[in-house]
């Protein structure tokens, strides 16, 4: 891991635009298709390779929180329009992304609210026993398992090896003590992908569970819960689900929602409320009563969220699971293997596994100030911290947008 403060401050310099993209050649633009400008909205000139970090929303997306906002602005909401109920259609549709059931799916705010949630709902710390990480999970999970550690709880942590979490330092940490296995389906460092059915099989062996973080992963890469085995994944929406911050879902197993206890509650997990306290209403020994949704969300949700994200989030659903996430892999996934090809003939070390299916790539760079300064002028984004360059393309990008950064990188290397 790099040093702290330095990961501090580098994590902020997203790489931004300030010239007009030079023009594209024919054959580049014969190498494959642009997704229509109704799509996305890019800025003119700028390519955007940090979709890993935050991908541009889907314009109807967009369209559809402004109207929101209008409604919101003038105080009056359309008769038809179900402010609560407009989480439905992304809960569905976020179950068939990922192979469960709806009452399986709870609303969160992050990705980290929901780990904190199974984490919390499993009474850890507090019943003794170890988890098992690695340092290719997230930050922020790697910081609350720290943060953890000690008392009863002991947090042991697999180390990357070429680059991989190899499934034999798993099996080396994992045993009958182990509470929980917490990894990402992809890495957020490097795209990294963990073969879940085979993380899973080894910590159920063993009496584990398995939390997956699929934010890097979902909406980009086919994954299904189910066959795999996963006990439990979190997703936020603004990566490659198109949408925006504020608003994600909590997959919980339904066969474990007894054994995950709510550690929060709100009224998000009551359907209807009966009042006995005030002149006309029914008696009764207490104040109200209420009726309790049933699966996830009666369980793990709490107050009120981003409706602006909701509303974002269920146009950007509806788009990825009708385009396919196989589908959208299928034309993605060249763009990144281009880079791994064409890099390292300039010098930039690879820090991606060749076999992984996620379009997320990283390098180490002979020249980082170098680097910055070329894709700044070039109005390309992408992700420099310390020596570490990621660049993660996705579906508005095309094969004119590589072959510039390609020319880029490779003149950032070749200069003086």
């Amino acid at each position: 891991m790099h040093d702290k403060a330095k990961r501090g401050i580098d994590r902020r310099q997203l790489l931004a635009a300030t010239m007009a993209a030079a023009a594209v050649p024919a054959a580049a633009r014969a190498a494959g298709p642009s997704v229509p400008d109704a799509d996305f909205r890019i800025a003119p000139g700028a390519v955007l390779l940090n979709n890993a970090g935050t991908h541009p929303l889907y314009a109807p997306a967009a369209d559809a929180v402004q109207r929101y906002l209008g409604y919101k602005q003038s105080g009056v909401f359309p008769p038809d329009f179900p402010l609560f109920g407009i989480v439905e259609g992304p809960r569905a549709n976020f179950a068939r992304l990922i192979n469960a059931d709806p009452a399986e799916i709870a609303v969160t705010q992050s990705t980290s609210m929901g780990e904190n949630l199974i984490v919390n709902g499993l009474g850890l710390p507090g019943c003794g026993g170890n988890i098992v990480t690695d340092d290719l999970h997230h930050e922020g999970s790697l910081y609350m398992y720290r943060s953890l550690a000690g008392r009863d709880l002991e947090i042991r942590v697999a180390k990357p090896r070429d680059w991989r979490i190899s499934l034999d330092d798993l099996d080396r940490l994992i045993d009958r003590q182990t509470r929980l296995v917490a990894i990402s389906f992809v890495s957020w460092i490097n795209g990294f992908e963990h073969d879940l059915k085979a993380v899973c099989d080894l910590a159920h062996s063993r009496g584990a569970l398995v939390y997956v973080d699929m934010i890097q992963g979902l909406g980009m890469v086919p994954v299904d819960v189910k066959a795999a085995g996963v006990d439990f994944c979190a997703a936020a929406t603004y990566k490659w689900l198109m949408g925006d911050c504020g608003v994600a879902f909590l997959y919980v197993r339904s066969d474990l929602q007894e054994r995950v206890k709510r550690s929060q509650w709100g009224f998000m997990q009551f359907s209807d409320m009966t009042y006995h306290a005030f002149p006309g209403d029914a008696p009764g020994d207490e104040v109200a009563e209420f009726d309790i949704w049933p699966g996830a969300r009666g369980r793990y949700e709490v107050g009120t969220p981003s409706f602006a994200a909701i509303v974002a989030a269920d146009k950007a659903l509806e788009y990825v699971v009708g385009r396919g996430v196989e589908a959208i892999n299928a034309k993605v996934r060249p763009l990144a293997t281009r880079l791994q090809d064409a890099l390292p003939r300039h010098g930039y070390i690879p820090m991606t596994p060749r076999e992984g299916r996620s379009p997320i790539v990283s390098f180490l760079v002979p020249d980082p100030a170098a680097v910055r300064e070329r894709l700044g002028k070039a109005n390309i984004q992408a992700r420099l911290w310390g020596r570490q360059l990621r660049i993660s393309p996705a579906i508005h990008n095309t094969p004119d947008d590589i072959e510039q950064i390609i020319e880029v990188l490779g003149s950032a290397t070749t200069a003086g």
